[in-house]
């Protein structure tokens, strides 16, 4: 015998702007041309995303999985970008860890426009901000929209 089940979430994928599995990096619009990338380890199997001058190494090439609404590091498919563990806030880091299924802080939505924003599906109200401006190692955290 089957029963149905009404908890299932809709898939977090739809209309995000972006095209399915295609690499592309992830450039700042302040001018400098820098692009995210995944920098260094910052414990909790998480590592921090950051901007730096593009090297089109692996570190820094992306895609986004339609299948499941995440965005994708090309080389190491299992690093998805991410809001840090446990804060999901104002000021809380960007990171590449590891995919959860459902995880609405691990789906993202690209509104290209005058600012590019970028917004995970957990909290609309928030974009992707670089916290020391535009300057290699300057790190990626979640900032409320402003006007660039």
């Amino acid at each position: 015998m089957f029963e149905a089940d009404y908890n299932v979430e809709m898939p977090l994928q739809k209309s995000t702007g972006l095209k399915a599995n295609k690499p592309f990096l992830i450039q700042s619009a302040m001018g400098g041309n820098r692009v995210m990338f995944m920098n260094r380890h910052i414990g909790g199997g998480q590592h921090e995303i950051a901007l730096r001058k593009p090297k089109y190494d692996a570190h820094e090439i992306w895609f986004y999985d339609d299948k499941t609404g995440h965005i994708r590091l090309f080389h190491q498919k299992n690093m998805v970008l991410s809001i840090q563990k446990g804060n999901n806030n104002r000021g809380a880091r960007v990171v590449a860890r590891a995919a959860e299924m459902r995880s609405k802080d691990q789906a993202w939505h690209y509104k290209k426009g005058a600012y590019h924003n970028w917004n995970p599906f957990s909290r609309a109200e928030l974009t992707m901000d670089a916290a020391q401006g535009d300057r290699d190692g300057s790190f990626i955290h979640m900032w409320t929209f402003h006007n660039g």
